[in-house]
């Protein structure tokens, strides 16, 4: 028969125990928590930095629209500010699976209204395009240029802290542009 003093040394032990495991699993917790919230820091401002570098390159092509709709034949580059949000495309994995599709398919666009300025025209030390004013060339810079817009305005609005805008889709989006350039 187990005496008085032996339980109360098994009860002792056996609270130490629950002690330690309560300790260890409420560290964890807290590590967990403060990891959660470092990641959910790193993910906000990844959003910010390709939001604003996306709208700078928005507002560079908008601009590039209103030189061609103007009739001139002098385009603005935006290879530079590709490059540095190409730097920035490898923590593109800490984002959603749509924002990811976007901004990727933004940069393609942008690549694609790049090299559509350059062989339509003569680069001019890596910062601008002169388009010859005859034979189609801004024509076919436009269309490239509308696309990439459309893609821009789309990642831009998935980048929002509040998400895209109630009822924009990136389908009215394209056909505004379109619609606009004509």
């Amino acid at each position: 028969m187990m005496g008085w003093t032996d339980l109360t040394s098994v009860c002792e032990r056996f609270s130490q125990f629950i002690l330690m495991a309560a300790m260890i699993l409420g560290n964890q917790a807290i590590a967990r928590r403060a990891q959660n919230h470092r990641v959910r820091g790193e993910v906000r401002r990844v959003r910010y930095l390709l939001r604003g570098g996306m709208r700078a390159l928005r507002d560079l092509y908008d601009d590039n629209l209103r030189l061609l709709a103007n009739g001139d034949g002098l385009l603005l580059s935006g290879r530079s500010q590709i490059t540095l949000l190409r730097i920035h495309l490898g923590r593109l994995i800490s984002l959603d699976e749509a924002e990811i599709e976007a901004v990727l398919t933004a940069t393609i666009a942008m690549e694609v209204a790049e090299t559509a300025m350059a062989v339509a025209g003569k680069p001019m030390g890596g910062v601008a395009v002169t388009l010859p004013r005859e034979g189609g060339a801004a024509e076919a810079v436009k269309l490239p240029l509308l696309r990439a817009l459309a893609a821009l305005e789309t990642a831009e609005a998935l980048l929002a802290p509040a998400g895209p805008p109630a009822g924009q889709t990136t389908e009215e989006a394209t056909l505004f542009r379109m619609a606009e350039a004509n």
